[in-house]
């Protein structure tokens, strides 16, 4: 990540749900068994009890977009705890044994070393003087 981009807030801005309405203590069938509205008038009882649910609704709504604000805070708080490698480079992460791996490129360039070394090329007179294959010269002895 870059190091200029704009930090996280710390802590969480918004106060936490008070106990008298959290989702805890409020079964889905919308009766709360704290809130008694027998004092209330009954037409006013059913639209308490809608505006009830529905604030029983927002605060669990509200309870799971923090839990999944802890989740994603800690998400950003592994990935910035990683290291960061400049744009314009080529980073390669290896599981390997270093020692192990040194080693076996090391054996990789030995082969090759081996194979350049053994082989002929075009350009060596003298290897295709020594190619019982090669066509004979102009220059050779037996001509």
């Amino acid at each position: 990540m870059n190091d200029s981009s704009p930090s996280l807030p710390e802590s969480d801005p918004a106060p936490p749900v008070p106990a008298s309405i959290s989702s805890e203590h409020t079964d889905r069938s919308g009766t709360d068994e704290s809130m008694d509205m027998s004092h209330l008038p009954a037409e006013h009882r059913d639209t308490l009890q809608r505006l009830h649910r529905r604030v029983q609704d927002a605060v669990e709504t509200i309870e799971r977009l923090r839990a999944k604000n802890r989740e994603l805070q800690q998400r950003v708080e592994e990935l910035e705890a990683r290291p960061t490698f400049p744009e314009n480079d080529t980073v390669v992460a290896l599981d390997d044994d270093p020692d192990e791996l040194r080693a076996q490129i090391t054996d990789f360039i030995d082969a090759i070393d081996t194979f350049l070394e053994t082989t002929p090329t075009d350009d060596d007179p003298k290897a295709a003087d020594d190619d019982p294959s090669a066509p004979p010269s102009d220059d050779s002895p037996d001509a």
